[in-house]
């Protein structure tokens, strides 16, 4: 039995919500041209802004080949949230980390799998960019290596093991979805925290330190 993806999450500030409908905005979609004339494609493409009623936040739903007759209620099986992105992470995170993290968000309610499979790829993004071992090592002994060179605190590697493991869950075919979308904030706080600690807060100490070399 599928899972209930009803119960959305909200990235804004990491908890499920309630969504409060405020705008829906179709538009056909353009076929190909003929004689600088465009055939009109008999899809529509929808836009869905609403809002979580917890934080206020404003979220933005695409659905693709809508069919809602003008239903303003969202189906969240089908629809890939667009904002917020994943593009408001800081500058000091590398493109290719922030390529995974925007996939992993726009999945995030729509399929827990494929949600934990980006995830686990931008843990291996990681260790790329980081430079730990080679990508014909498993992934477990280069994380290893990786808290190691980055001096992780113990409960941080326990978040990256634990992002390993279900990213398993998504790299590999299963009849049903192992992972619920209970499961979502959790592992959205983990590589959140991840991604801090490689590169975030590293940055921000070499600023701030930078800082207080100049005002002595």
């Amino acid at each position: 039995m599928r899972p209930d993806y009803r119960q959305p999450f909200c990235p804004l500030h990491g908890h499920f919500t309630v969504l409060r409908h405020v705008h829906k905005s179709t538009c056909r979609v353009l076929g190909d041209t003929y004689n600088e004339r465009a055939s009109v494609d008999p899809r529509v493409n929808t836009y869905f802004i609403e809002e979580c009623v917890v934080c206020d936040g404003p979220l933005i739903y695409f659905v693709e080949d809508d069919l809602t007759d003008g239903n303003a209620e969202i189906d969240l099986t089908r629809a890939m949230m667009v904002f917020p992105d994943g593009g408001d992470l800081p500058n000091s995170v590398p493109i290719e980390i922030a390529r995974y993290y925007k996939r992993a968000v726009a999945s995030m309610n729509s399929a827990p799998d494929d949600f934990a499979y980006n995830v686990r790829k931008g843990l291996e993004a990681i260790c790329i960019n980081k430079r730990v071992g080679t990508e014909s090592e498993p992934l477990v002994r280069r994380i290893e290596v990786l808290v190691s060179q980055e001096d992780l605190p113990p409960l941080v590697e326990k978040m990256v093991q634990a992002l390993r493991k279900v990213g398993n869950f998504g790299a590999h075919v299963s009849v049903e979805p192992k992972l619920m979308p209970e499961h979502v904030p959790a592992i959205f706080l983990f590589f959140n925290t991840v991604i801090k600690y490689v590169y975030v807060l590293p940055d921000e100490v070499h600023r701030f330190e930078r800082y207080l070399t100049e005002v002595k």
